[in-house]
């Protein structure tokens, strides 16, 4: 007889609930990289856009190449701005979905933990039923030496 245990079903649910959220915790993990990233690569092209309109300004520039200059900047700093708000929405969906998981996490172990104690008790039973029934076949086989 092998061991099955009760709410094997239950414990399959919870699992796969949990992968779900680890996943759901990855990809929440890897737009706020991204993000980062991003935010990152705007910052590096600001200061060399900063960089190429000194370098401009000690040469010759006309107004428009000034205008469009300026504008550049002014976009890359909405960017950076924008990113930063991304970040932060990112970083609160990333601790959201890191309460889920823990949460998930916890309510697979107990179930686990359930399954392990009720394999425990099965595994005490059978060797309480096999030394049982050791002890007959000596009281039996003893028996014999008697006869």
């Amino acid at each position: 007889m092998s061991f099955k245990f009760r709410y094997e079903a239950l414990l399959k649910y919870r699992g796969h609930i949990k992968e779900k959220a680890e996943i759901d915790f990855s990809q929440a993990q890897n737009k706020l990289r991204l993000d980062k990233e991003h935010l990152s690569n705007n910052k590096k092209a600001l200061i060399k856009a900063n960089q190429n309109l000194d370098s401009d300004l000690r040469a010759t520039i006309t107004s428009s190449m000034l205008q469009a200059h300026s504008e550049h900047i002014m976009i890359l700093k909405l960017q950076i701005e924008a990113g930063k708000v991304e970040i932060y929405n990112s970083d609160k969906i990333v601790q959201e979905k890191l309460k889920i998981l823990k949460k998930m996490t916890i309510q697979y172990k107990v179930i686990e933990k359930l399954r392990e104690k009720d394999f425990k008790k099965w595994n005490q039973k059978q060797n309480y039923l096999e030394q049982k029934e050791m002890g007959e076949i000596a009281i039996v086989r003893h028996g014999k030496d008697f006869l």
